[in-house]
């Protein structure tokens, strides 16, 4: 591995390898690449910048990294790199109450012109952080989870039709991903999220 950081730091690594690197200093624990591996928070690529997430929260659990994944969460254009963020704040933060984090993932939840994923995550995330593991665990109301299932069958019908040649007009399609947004707005708890808010902000 301290090879591998050598020819990192020297620029030896192709670039089609960058992203495996990355990863196996996360899988490896090898916490002395780190500087190495925040640089990428930067990169121009979002893939790169998503394993470079991945591996500082999730592989290596370090609070101390939260401030910047708080700054991508707001501010990397890729959503893919916005949803591991909020996720990473939920898993470095978890089960700590922490008020700074939680009010910024309530207004990511909020954000409806957000990209789902990105929402979905931040919410996951508020749990994360503010309940304790039994009751974070709890699942959604069934009759949310039955509406959700209902939903995804259908956009998955009309993938199958589509794949078969068959047609489907823009407006069943707009009307399907309409009404999956409404389900997925009924799975959120926000009785939880507008206390929570409130205690939080005072």
């Amino acid at each position: 591995m301290h090879e591998k950081l050598k020819a990192l730091r020297e620029n030896r690594i192709p670039h089609e390898d960058l992203y495996a690197t990355l990863d196996g200093f996360g899988r490896a624990g090898f916490t002395a690449a780190e500087s190495e591996v925040r640089k990428y928070l930067a990169h121009d690529e979002p893939l790169l910048r998503y394993i470079a997430v991945y591996v500082l929260a999730l592989y290596w659990d370090l609070a101390r990294e939260r401030d910047m994944f708080e700054r991508v969460l707001l501010e990397d254009p890729d959503a893919d790199v916005r949803r591991v963020a909020a996720a990473a704040l939920g898993y470095v933060l978890r089960e700590r109450r922490d008020r700074r984090a939680v009010r910024l993932l309530i207004k990511k939840l909020r954000e409806t012109e957000e990209n789902w994923y990105v929402r979905e995550a931040s919410y996951e995330a508020i749990k994360d952080i503010w309940l304790e593991d039994s009751v974070r665990k709890r699942q959604w109301p069934r009759e949310a989870l039955d509406s959700l299932r209902r939903e995804s069958r259908h956009l998955q019908s009309i993938d199958v039709t589509l794949m078969r040649g068959g047609s489907v007009s823009e407006q069943q399609i707009d009307e399907v991903y309409a009404r999956l947004q409404e389900e997925r707005e009924k799975a959120i708890d926000w009785e939880f999220i507008n206390l929570l808010e409130s205690e939080t902000t005072e």
